[in-house]
């Protein structure tokens, strides 16, 4: 006995529209949008102020914490806070753990640039000079005022 033969016709251009419009909305849904400067809250604010007061080691904890409670571009400029209040403590080792694995492509604005200094004042206390000087690759009359100075003084280590 034969089997009957089962016929496949080709989607019409009007059956296939609908499909295409379904996948490009479920592919359109997995997309991410960048995030931009963390927006300030009563604890941002509490924990800069804690930095310009000069009580560096509770801003660490502070933008810590606020880095460990949010996600994506803003705990990386929460992480990168800490680092530099740790910094600006004495504790590049300190620095050095809280930056860990932070992803540059999540900093915007300077903030690339504050990393590549941090960076390269760690790689300067770890005797690498090489890293140090390849960090610094940004020419300093393109940097911003503000730092200047430091990029200057890491580049004559």
């Amino acid at each position: 006995m034969a089997s009957p033969a089962i016929s496949w016709k080709e989607p019409t251009r009007a059956a296939r529209w609908p499909a295409a419009a379904l996948l490009a909305l479920v592919l359109g849904a997995c997309v991410t949008m960048p995030e931009q400067e963390p927006a300030t809250s009563a604890d941002a604010a509490h924990a800069e102020t804690l930095y310009k007061n000069g009580d560096l080691d509770q801003a660490a904890a502070a933008f810590t914490a606020l880095a460990e409670s949010s996600g994506g571009d803003a705990a990386a400029h929460y992480r990168l806070r800490a680092a530099e209040s740790l910094r600006e403590a004495g504790d590049l080792e300190g620095a050095a753990h809280v930056l860990g694995d932070l992803k540059r492509r999540r900093l915007h604005g300077n903030e690339q640039i504050r990393l590549d200094l941090l960076d390269a004042e760690i790689a300067l206390k770890h005797g690498d000079a090489a890293q140090a000087q390849a960090l610094l690759t940004t020419p300093v009359d393109q940097l911003p005022e503000n730092l200047r100075v430091r990029a200057l003084e890491l580049a004559a280590r």
